[in-house]
Formats: structure tokens, C-alpha cells, sequence
């Protein structure tokens, strides 16, 4: 069972990622990278982006995971986190 930052995260083919989890995916295919880089799709395949950070911490993949939900979800809404 995954847990904390990695709950919700799916491997898929050619090292994206499904969010897939209800209840804290939305479904987008994501890649969470290297200095907070995180380059997603939504599930319907209708928005895009790229979010793009600088962090050479060693947290920088949790961090860019939780930003890209917490990001994705205020483009859907229109509302800010």
C-alpha cells in the first residue's frame, strides 16, 4: 500500500504517471521531475501545462507531485488553493 505523497500515483508505459486514485488523483498523466519540473494532461485530454519550479532539495519530487495536484485543481476550478 502506498502512502503519503506517492498515494494515488500509478507507473504507466514511458515513465509518465496516472493520478488515478479518487481520493486524491484527478486521472492526469503526469511526471513529476528533477528541480520541481511537473509536465501534466488532464484525463480527458483536453488542458495542458507545465509547472515549472527550482528546488534541488531532496524533496523535490514530493513537493512537485503535490504542487501539480494542488495546481490542476485551481485551473479546473478557477479557484486558488
Amino acid at each position: 500500500m502506498k502512502t503519503g505523497i506517492a498515494a494515488g500515483l500509478t507507473a504507466v508505459l514511458r515513465g509518465h504517471r496516472v493520478e488515478d486514485d479518487p481520493k486524491v488523483g484527478d486521472g492526469a498523466f503526469s511526471s513529476a521531475g528533477f528541480f520541481g519540473f511537473h509536465p501534466w494532461i488532464s484525463a480527458g485530454r483536453s488542458s495542458y501545462g507545465l509547472i515549472a519550479g527550482h528546488d534541488r532539495s531532496a524533496n523535490t519530487y514530493a513537493a512537485s507531485v503535490y504542487g501539480g495536484r494542488l495546481s490542476r485543481k485551481a485551473y479546473a476550478t478557477g479557484l486558488s488553493p
